[in-house]
């Protein structure tokens, strides 16, 4: 069975879970910036409601953080949770 990567595109619905109040953060991916290597530098993400503290409008967030670190981003594409 083929893994589907959890590394962000775009339309892509993140879910972020904040570890120390648990509140939650909807967004969709509208933009990604690459680096010379081709990787997900800055992952810019519209939100729904409120922004999450830690959340940067000019860098947004490295696609690798929202890749790994799975207890606090939830990627769901086409309606579907990447696991």
């Amino acid at each position: 069975m083929r893994r589907i990567s959890r590394m962000p595109k775009l339309a892509d619905m993140i879910i972020e879970v904040c570890p120390d109040t648990g509140s939650r953060y909807t967004g969709l991916v509208h933009e990604i910036q690459l680096d010379t290597w081709g990787h997900q530098r800055c992952v810019l993400i519209t939100w729904f409601g409120d922004v999450p503290q830690n959340y940067r409008e000019e860098y947004g967030y490295a696609g690798v953080n929202i890749h790994n670190i799975r207890d606090r981003y939830e990627v769901i594409r086409k309606g579907k949770t990447i696991r």
